[in-house]
């Protein structure tokens, strides 16, 4: 065997393996370091918002400035759960979906609450929507016009089947459910759009 041919001695290797290990570990803290020193410089704040969704009453526009300054931390240290948290507390929002676009923002997947009747009394009315949640945004911008339901709390859904129920069994005539309210005794009362009331009576389910 030749001597170019013959392995380097052990204690050798062993350096040069060493030396390798602490220029990667050198070099992997210098990337910490620096990007440490840009993120304590604010480089990396949360500026931007790209947002998605089929939305009718957000304006994203609108919507950065309401939550920009309600979102804290750069690209690496914000927290993407409060910051959901932050949109879905936003009126018409009843869905969000968060994550992190590099290098100054965040990517935000937004679903509406689509709302299919106005909940509550009379003049201090929440809205429903089409899964009988109850939420609290302006009846004024709703283009349709809406029934009012009401009803004990959580009994959104129960109530909105209700509806669907009477309203389909009326299609077929000239009168609208206009109102249905369902009181603590479980009683049910309807109104037409005629001006009409029903009296319908207990429902134990």
């Amino acid at each position: 065997m030749s001597a170019a041919a013959r392995p380097l001695p052990l204690d050798i290797r062993l350096m040069r393996v060493t030396a390798n290990l602490l220029m990667a570990l050198s070099l992997a803290a210098f990337v910490v370091l620096g990007v440490q020193w840009l993120a304590n410089r604010g480089v990396f704040a949360i500026q931007r918002l790209r947002v998605t969704g089929s939305l009718e009453h957000v304006n994203p526009i609108t919507l950065r400035a309401q939550v920009v300054g309600n979102i804290a931390g750069t690209f690496f240290t914000v927290d993407v759960t409060r910051a959901r948290q932050v949109f879905e507390q936003l009126p018409w929002v009843r869905r969000a979906s968060v994550s992190r676009l590099w290098p100054d923002g965040l990517r935000v997947d937004l679903h509406e609450h689509h709302p299919v009747a106005l909940w509550g009394r009379e003049g201090s009315e929440k809205l429903l929507n089409s899964h009988g949640e109850v939420f609290d945004a302006n009846p004024d911008e709703v283009d349709a016009d809406l029934p009012r339901l009401n009803g004990p709390a959580d009994s959104g859904p129960r109530v909105l089947t209700m509806y669907t129920q009477l309203a389909q069994r009326l299609s077929n005539t000239d009168d609208r459910l206009a109102v249905l309210e369902l009181n603590a005794r479980q009683e049910w009362r309807a109104q037409l759009d005629s001006g009409l009331v029903l009296m319908l009576g207990r429902d134990d389910g």
